[in-house]
């Protein structure tokens, strides 16, 4: 029982990593096209070579070689991931290499949940400071507008009572 879900284990494994090759293929190819739709772009619409075209293509030739030996490398990998199913009873695996990958997985899942966790109370503290700023920008407003009304309410006593004193009573 435990052979097998280890070596469902190792088969899930092993597809992931096909998985993901495939996926780093795909990744590499949409940039080799856009690379090469801004080189054919820049050549179509006739800019003026300089000194600088030549470092242009010079690292366009760098970057297709480069991605041609990442392509070459990740072949390479799914070759050996599928070509070569991982037995734990064949011991293609030795029990350190499993123990040491479902360390760093359990490691992988830990860091995951304290980045969750890490991002979660920063989003709090920065709501508690927002709610903050509104509170403190509403008192302002508040104390703003009582200080214009008692203003207000102050020229007009100001006011009536000028005008009071001014007309002579009889």
């Amino acid at each position: 029982m435990v052979l097998s879900a280890e070596r469902v284990g190792k088969k899930e494994l092993a597809a992931r990593m096909v998985l993901s090759a495939e996926r780093g293929r795909g990744r590499l190819r949409i940039v080799e096209a856009r690379l090469e739709e801004m080189v054919g772009q820049s050549i179509i619409s006739g800019q003026d070579s300089s000194p600088d075209d030549g470092e242009e293509l010079s690292l366009l030739q760098r970057a297709r070689q480069s991605s041609k030996q990442s392509q070459d490398d990740l072949d390479r990998i799914s070759r050996v991931t599928s070509g070569a199913p991982m037995e734990v009873r064949t011991g293609s695996l030795g029990r350190k290499t499993l123990e040491s990958l479902k360390e760093i997985e359990r490691n992988r899942h830990l860091h995951l949940a304290q980045q969750g966790s890490q991002v979660i109370e920063e989003e709090r503290k920065r709501v508690q400071e927002l709610k903050q700023r509104v509170q403190d920008e509403v008192k302002a407003q508040w104390e703003e507008r009582r200080q214009r009304e008692a203003n207000c309410t102050s020229f007009n006593s100001d006011e009536s009572s000028l005008t009071s004193s001014d007309h002579p009573t009889e």
